[in-house]
This record gives C-alpha cells, sequence and structure tokens, in this order.
C-alpha cells in the first residue's frame, strides 16, 4: 500500500513539472512575440516611439480632411454651376 503511495506521488510531480515545463515555455513564447512587434515596454523603452504614432495619426487625419474638402469644394463648384 505504501509502494503504490509513493509511486502515485512520483507521478504526480513528474505531471506536475512537466506542466510546469509548458506553462514556462508558452509565457516565454508569448513574451518573445510581444517582445519582437514591440508591444511590450514600449512606452518605458522609448517614448518617441508613442508620439511618433500619433504624429503618423494626424498626418493621416490632416490627408482624410483636404480629400473631403476637395471633395466638398468640387461637390459646391458643381452645385453652384448648375
Amino acid at each position: 500500500m505504501l509502494n503504490l503511495q509513493m509511486s502515485h506521488s512520483k507521478e504526480l510531480a513528474h505531471m506536475l513539472i512537466l506542466s510546469l515545463r509548458v506553462v514556462f515555455i508558452l509565457v516565454l513564447l508569448i513574451f518573445k512575440n510581444l517582445h519582437w512587434t514591440g508591444m511590450l515596454f514600449a512606452k518605458r523603452a522609448n517614448p518617441y516611439v508613442n508620439a511618433f504614432s500619433q504624429m503618423e495619426q494626424l498626418q493621416v487625419k490632416c490627408v482624410q480632411i483636404s480629400k473631403w474638402k476637395m471633395v466638398g469644394q468640387s461637390n459646391f463648384s458643381q452645385r453652384t454651376k448648375s
């Protein structure tokens, strides 16, 4: 009976170690993927990254607004001609 409990506890210990290894590897993979894409510690590592992305967003908005103005002006000139 005691021998059976010892082997059972050894199996549980091996399963626990194996599952901890799997979890550790998964966490490492997730960490590396986040680090490679620059999502992790982006604000702390480089404060200019956030400002640069905001500048890009502003540029896109300005281009959209200028396109809307051009479309609006052409629509207005077509309406006034007719």
